[in-house]
C-alpha cells in the first residue's frame, strides 16, 4: 500500500516564505509497515529548485536514517541537497538535535525502523532559498502496535481436554500469528487450538500476538485463563438450625459437575427428603429435634469421590408444619417492607401470623403437578396480591384477588420449591411449597 499525504504550511521565519506542496510517499499502515522492519519513506517537493533545498525529517516512535547512514532516534534528521547550497544562503534545520546528511538530486529517502507496541509518527519540512524562497510540509503516522488477546473460550470435548479460542481486538496482520503457553511453557501457535487441558485440570492458560521480524520477535501483552479443576472445591449452603417438620433446603456448588449424588441424614431417618435426591439441591424436613448432620456423598465427573456434611440444629416449634415464615410483628415497630404495590406504593408496615391464626394458611404444602392449592387470607377489605417466586427471588407469576379463598393451579410451575408472599393494606405474610 502506498501512502502520499499533502500539507501546506507556511514558515514563519525572518525571512517570507511562499508555500508549495510536499509528499511523502512510502508503504504505511498498521499491516503494511511489520515493526523493527526497515521502511523506505521519499519525500518530495512540487517546484523547480532555483537554489538550496534542504529536507528536515522528524521521527517519533522510531528510528530514522539517511544518506551516508546517518540516524536519528526520535529526533530529526536535515538532509542537505549538494545543489546551489553555499554558505551565503544561511542554510539551517530547525531544533539542536540534527544530524545532517547530504543527497543528491530533487528529494531526499529515508529509512525508518518502526518500534513495537507505539503509535509512530514522520514528519517532513522542506525549504528552500534561492531566487523564490519557498516552504511546506507533510507527515505520516502509523500504528505498528500488535493486539493483545481480551479473553480465552473454551470448549470441552472432554473433562480433561477442549479447544481454546482467543478473542483479539483486531484482524491479524501478515505474519502475525497467536501463540500459546500452558503454566508458563509454550504450548504452540494457532487460533483456535486444541489442548488436552480441561475442567478437570489444574493450570494456567496463556495467549498472546507474536510475530516473526528481522530481529527479536516481537509479542503483545497476554490474557491468561486459570483452570482449577483438579482440586474438587466443594460448599454446601443452607440454614444451620431448623424446625421440626419444617422445610429447609440445602445445595452444593463445586468447581466439577457432579455426575451421581445422594443426600442422607445423620442419623439415618432422622430427616425426611421431598422430591428428588438425585441433583445437587434438596428440600428436608426434620422429624426429630438435637443436632443432626445433612449430608451429600457422590462422584464428580472428574472421577472424585466425595461427601460433605452440615451440621444443623433441630428445634420444637408451635408453628403449623406449612407455615415456615411465621413471626409476631409489633406493628408500632414494625419496618417498612422492600415490596412494592402494584400502584407502587410502598407498604407502611407488615403483619404476620402465628400458628393458632387460621386467617392465613396454604395448603397443601406439598403438591403433584397440575394440583391445585388453596390460599386463605384474612378477611379482605381491599385486594390483595400474591406473588410466587422461586428460591432465588425471581418472580414467576402474579396475580390480585378479592375472595379470602383463592385457588392456583399448579400446572405451569416446574417441580421445585417456590414462595408465596400475600399482601394486602398493612399486612403481608409468606410461605414456601413444593411442587413434585
Amino acid at each position: 500500500m502506498l501512502f502520499a499525504l499533502f500539507t501546506l504550511s507556511s514558515f514563519m521565519a525572518a525571512d517570507a516564505y511562499a508555500c508549495f506542496n510536499v509528499n511523502i510517499s512510502g508503504p504505511n499502515g498498521r499491516c503494511a509497515v511489520p515493526a523493527g522492519v526497515p521502511t523506505t519513506y521519499t519525500g518530495t517537493h512540487g517546484f523547480t529548485s532555483s537554489g538550496c533545498t534542504f529536507y528536515e525529517w522528524e521521527v517519533e516512535g522510531g528510528t530514522i536514517i539517511g544518506p551516508g547512514g546517518v540516524a536519528v532516534t526520535d529526533g530529526k534528521l536535515c538532509i542537505v541537497e549538494n545543489v546551489l547550497c553555499t554558505a551565503d544562503l544561511a542554510v539551517s534545520c530547525d531544533g539542536a538535535d540534527i544530524d545532517p546528511a547530504v543527497a543528491g538530486g530533487n528529494g531526499a529517502s529515508v529509512t525508518v525502523i518502526w518500534r513495537a507496541g507505539e503509535d509512530g509518527s514522520l514528519k517532513l519540512k522542506v525549504k528552500e532559498k534561492g531566487e523564490i524562497t519557498l516552504s511546506g510540509s507533510a507527515s505520516v503516522s502509523n500504528d505498528i502496535s500488535l493486539p493483545t488477546p481480551t479473553a480465552i473460550f473454551f470448549n470441552p470435548s472432554s473433562p480433561t481436554s477442549g479447544t481454546f479460542t482467543a478473542s483479539l481486538p483486531e484482524v491479524l496482520c501478515p505474519g502475525q500469528t497467536v501463540s500459546w503457553t500452558i503454566n508458563g511453557n509454550p504450548a504452540g501457535t494457532g487460533n483456535p487450538r486444541d489442548f488436552n487441558i480441561g475442567e478437570c485440570s489444574d493450570a494456567v492458560v496463556c495467549a498472546f500476538v507474536s510475530q516473526t521480524t528481522t530481529g527479536a520477535p516481537l509479542v503483545s501483552g497476554e490474557f491468561c485463563r486459570v483452570f482449577d479443576g483438579g482440586n474438587l472445591d466443594i460448599t454446601m449452603f443452607g440454614e444451620n438450625s431448623a424446625i421440626l417438620n419444617g422445610l429447609s433446603d440445602y445445595y452444593l456448588e463445586t468447581n466439577q459437575d457432579v455426575t451421581s449424588i445422594n443426600w442422607f441424614t445423620i442419623p439415618a431417618g432422622a430427616g425426611s427428603f421431598l422430591g428428588p435426591t438425585n441433583s445437587t439441591s434438596v428440600l428436608v424436613s426434620f422429624v426429630q429435634t438435637g443436632t443432626i448432620e445433612i449430608c451429600a456423598s457422590g462422584l464428580t465427573e472428574c472421577g472424585t469421590e466425595f461427601q460433605k456434611c452440615k451440621l444443623v440444629t433441630v428445634a420444637q416449634s408451635n408453628m403449623r408444619p406449612d407455615q415456615d415464615i411465621v413471626a409476631e410483628v409489633d406493628k408500632g415497630n414494625a419496618e417498612t417492607p422492600e415490596i412494592e404495590t402494584p400502584s407502587g406504593k410502598q407498604l407502611p408496615d407488615i403483619k404476620a401470623y402465628r400458628s393458632d391464626d387460621s386467617s392465613f394458611a396454604v395448603f397443601p404444602t406439598l403438591a403433584s403437578q397440575g394440583q391445585d392449592i388453596t390460599v386463605q387470607l384474612p378477611e379482605l377489605n381491599d385486594a390483595a396480591t400474591i406473588i410466587i417466586s422461586d428460591m432465588q427471588g425471581r418472580k414467576i407469576s402474579q396475580l390480585q384477588v378479592t375472595d379470602s379463598s383463592t385457588r392456583i393451579g399448579t400446572s405451569d410451575l416446574p417441580t421445585g420449591v417456590f414462595i408465596l408472599t400475600a399482601y394486602s393494606g398493612q399486612w403481608m405474610a409468606s410461605t414456601k411449597f413444593v411442587v413434585n
